[in-house]
């Protein structure tokens, strides 16, 4: 509708001295009224009306103030007493292409070998106009048997075959799924021995199962992954589906497709490709959230230099609320389960050299260290995956001196897990960032009790460093949380989700004990802040989000029921009684149910 001559003339009379600090003469394009909203702002905690104007916040305050904003508005949603809080961060999930490894057959429930020939064989028969058999999901420590080409051709499928597990860490494929790939196991080379390679039986022959992603560039050339078909896909799914739970940013760090294990070229390739992709999709409408991406550093091998030069590129040319570079990410070492985490006492099982195992580098210290200066010296920050507590020492070191030199940078380490409490200490000293993931830090992962855990890992030593993260946020508000897909299947990668579990210490679905035990629960104000102010701050996003406040982007998660009233109550009812009815970005739904 068309605002009228006598409408401006009362706005402009108006504006300049109602609550909230509207500035004299902004007009709203909707407003927001009868809600209870938690702003996340400590100057103004608590509003019950908000107005929008060209996707951004214009008044944030009392139904007698926001008179004005009302009558001039083209829109009015009473919201009927719904809790509202800021749009959600995610500030650590992979929502741009990250399905295809989470693809095909659901094999997490198998166990023998008639289970996973009975699960492949009714998929086949349902799908039989599928050319590829693709499975996910399976479990080493679930599994009675080995995988290997020969057992997946003794099950008789016709069809090119890969059966991706281990939580996406590995695959086997069957003699069909080799040839199409262009594989000949006789000649075949590991990508870093002892790391991410080719299994070898007794004689040194591989058997068809690769390990941390020696499997990736078999996996594309077999024609399980397209990427301008897979990435808008899986953005689809994986940020429409974030959107029904009101998160409305996230970073995904590192584009996580096959490239990450095939080469530095084939990352920077697909990373170019993958930021023209989001632009088409943020100019048709078709985006549900603002995304932070990055290119990933996996390989040692990778080329700094072209890395940041790409970064700079690809930032100069599509910088924007709706996407941008948020920085660079390492991975650099794998999990604890398997002795890999970089430990500063030993596994209890030896290394095969027969020599303690400390775990092992992916990418080593000192490459980690420049990675870190280059891109601090361009202007980004560093996102480090990290597993183990010496890993965590090491890069504590590096961050602290890149920060005496770029006190801008934001360094952070991702799903911090072993970090002993001198090195913790010393994040809250310096401010370092840290992420976590609640769903790697229950009974899930170290079994009941921490039976696995304690199994693997020195008990005493385990509880200073397992999953400190509650500890560290009782200390500073410098903690964020975040699922992980497709570590985690995007249903359990959400706020809501995680907040129950950092809560309770408990897998909302799984169920069992609260674990570590040992560890402090997070309170709803702490994990309130890790999915909005703190999260934001992180991303170097906070003068845009994190808050309800004039002039931030009018991005709000709206609920059926009041989030403080429920986690007061029952917090383990937060994920039954949490339902988001609307999303809202810049001012329009990208959400909405029964409202």
């Amino acid at each position: 509708m068309k605002k009228s001559v006598l409408a401006l003339a009362l706005a402009s009379a108006f504006g300049a001295t109602c609550a909230g600090g509207a500035v004299a003469g902004e007009l709203a394009d909707s407003v927001f009224t009868n809600g209870v909203f938690e702003t996340m702002n400590d100057a103004q905690p608590n509003a019950e009306v908000l107005a929008v104007k060209d996707g951004k916040i214009v008044y944030v305050g009392n139904q007698a103030g926001a008179k004005n904003f009302i009558n001039d508005a083209d829109e009015v949603i009473d919201l009927q007493g719904k809790y509202v809080t800021p749009g959600f961060i995610e500030t650590h999930n992979h929502v741009i292409g990250s399905t295809w490894m989470a693809k095909g057959i659901d094999l997490s429930a198998v166990r023998t070998i008639e289970d996973l020939k009975s699960t492949i064989k009714a998929h086949v028969d349902a799908h039989p106009e599928e050319e590829l058999i693709i499975g996910n999901g399976w479990v080493y420590p679930n599994l009675e048997f080995e995988l290997t080409t020969e057992l997946m051709d003794s099950m008789g499928f016709d069809k090119p075959m890969v059966l991706v597990g281990n939580y996406c860490h590995d695959a086997v494929f069957n003699s069909l799924g080799l040839k199409k790939a262009g594989v000949d196991l006789d000649t075949v080379e590991d990508l870093q021995p002892g790391l991410i390679y080719w299994e070898r039986d007794e004689i040194g022959k591989p058997t068809g199962l690769a390990i941390e992603g020696q499997w990736a560039q078999a996996y594309v050339d077999m024609g399980a992954w397209v990427s301008e078909r897979d990435i808008p896909e899986a953005s689809d799914y994986l940020q429409g589906y974030l959107a029904t739970q009101g998160v409305t940013a996230a970073v995904a760090p590192g584009v996580m497709t096959p490239a990450v294990i095939i080469s530095g070229d084939a990352v920077i390739a697909e990373y170019r490709l993958t930021a023209e992709i989001l632009q088409k999709r943020i100019d048709n409408g078709e985006a549900k959230m603002r995304l932070g991406h990055m290119p990933i550093f996996k390989l040692p091998d990778s080329d700094i230099a072209e890395y940041i030069a790409v970064g700079k590129e690809v930032s100069d040319k599509y910088d924007s609320d709706m996407q941008w570079v948020a920085g660079f990410k390492l991975h650099t070492e794998a999990g604890w389960q398997v002795g890999a985490a970089t430990q500063l006492v030993p596994y209890k099982t030896k290394g095969e050299d027969g020599l303690d195992n400390f775990g092992q580098y992916g990418l080593p210290v000192e490459f980690s260290h420049k990675v870190v200066h280059a891109a601090n010296k361009a202007g980004f920050s560093v996102y480090t995956h990290v597993d183990g507590a010496r890993n965590v020492k090491r890069l504590t070191d590096v961050y602290l001196e890149a920060q005496a030199l770029y006190p801008e940078a934001r360094n952070r380490f991702e799903h911090l897990q072993f970090a002993m409490k001198a090195d913790r200490d010393r994040m809250v000293q310096y401010n370092i960032p840290v992420n976590a993931t609640p769903g790697f830090c229950n009974e899930i992962d170290a079994g009941e009790g921490g039976e696995l855990l304690f199994s693997t890992i020195d008990e005493g030593y385990s509880k200073d460093a397992y999953c400190g993260h509650p500890d560290l946020a009782h200390q500073y508000d410098n903690v964020s949380l975040s699922g992980d897909s497709p570590g985690f299947p995007i249903e359990k990668s959400y706020p809501v989700y995680n907040m129950q579990a950092a809560m309770t210490g408990v897998d909302p679905v799984a169920g069992g004990n609260p674990f570590p035990s040992w560890r402090q629960n997070m309170t709803f104000d702490q994990v309130m802040k890790a999915h909005t102010t703190i999260a934001a701050w992180q991303m170097h996003i906070e003068e845009k989000v994190g808050s309800l406040e004039v002039g931030k982007l009018a991005d709000m998660a709206i609920f059926e029921n009041n989030l403080r009233e429920i986690a007061e109550q029952d917090p383990s009812s937060l994920v039954e009684k949490g339902k988001v009815v609307g999303t809202v970005l810049g001012g329009a739904f990208t959400h909405r149910d029964g409202m």
